[in-house]
């Protein structure tokens, strides 16, 4: 039995998605490499779900951060890299931290950064080869077939969301997992966060777990740089205005931008090498 066809079996509820059970004549990750291959899940192989399982009628997908609830693990970019296959040195998912006060009172605050399908996104302005696109469903999709690799999509972005891959030659990004979508499974990162930061669901189903968490929370909910006027569907609760600055437009995470205290000075550094490699495409 291969691990695809493993999943051939009755489906679970888990936050209110629905998704085959890991099966235990397998190995423990051999499910997990299989969903981290999206090409597997093409119009011949889509029989792993059951006869009786049908996705939401046209769903709109969003996203929202509970930041009070987030400790600043890395689980979701870990998940994000094994699930993606993610090269070293380019992010998916991006995890900033914040310190202030002096000791003994001091705090550190964290920000998860992905994609955040804007409705009116300058990465699909900017792309060259019109190889960006935005579906009913909410989520902005790069079509590896027609990408380039330009890099002005990774230019364009105020939320440094998207890279090119150093090996395939062709940008990236989050896109919610849609390989695990199609087969009704949450993002990679949704289901591995230990502190349900991340909430995840269909904008058009009231019953989903993000149409309830922005009812109840809609009010305080926020957006990261407002003043991009890009209409981002991921939303922040507990935001720290101050992390915004730790996110540099037109690249992008660094990975050294984590491990350096000083960004003020790093930010220069950055700004040179990012210019060198942009002479070089």
């Amino acid at each position: 039995m291969t691990s695809i066809e493993a999943f051939r079996a009755p489906i679970r509820v888990r936050r209110g998605v629905v998704f085959p059970p890991q099966p235990k004549d397998v190995s423990p990750t051999a499910p997990f490499v299989a969903l981290a291959m999206p090409p597997k899940y093409d119009s011949e192989t889509l029989t792993t779900v059951p006869p009786d399982f049908t996705m939401p009628d046209k769903p709109h997908y969003a996203m929202a951060f509970d930041l009070e609830r987030c400790t600043g693990c890395h689980a979701c970019s870990v998940a994000c890299k094994v699930e993606n296959d993610v090269p070293l040195g380019n992010f998916r998912t991006k995890v900033y931290y914040y310190d202030q006060g002096k000791y003994p009172s001091v705090r550190r605050s964290f920000l998860p950064v992905v994609c955040l399908q804007c409705a009116d996104a300058p990465c699909l302005k900017a792309c060259p080869t019109e190889s960006i696109t935005r579906g009913e469903d909410g989520i902005v999709r790069i079509n590896t077939s027609t990408c380039e690799g330009y890099g002005k999509c990774e230019d364009a972005c105020p939320y440094d969301a998207i890279y090119v891959d150093p090996v395939r030659n062709i940008a990236d990004k989050c896109n919610f997992c849609e390989h695990r979508l199609a087969v009704g499974m949450e993002p990679a990162c949704v289901e591995t966060c230990p502190g349900e930061t991340i909430v995840f669901g269909d904008l058009n189903d009231p019953d989903s777990r993000i149409s309830r968490f922005r009812a109840k929370h809609g009010d305080t909910l926020v957006v990261l740089k407002n003043e991009e006027q890009t209409q981002p569907q991921v939303q922040y609760r507990g935001l720290d205005r101050a992390l915004e600055k730790k996110i540099p437009k037109g690249r992008n995470h660094d990975p050294r931008s984590y491990e350096i205290e000083n960004w003020a000075k790093l930010q220069a550094t950055f700004d040179g090498l990012m210019d060198s490699e942009r002479n070089q495409r």
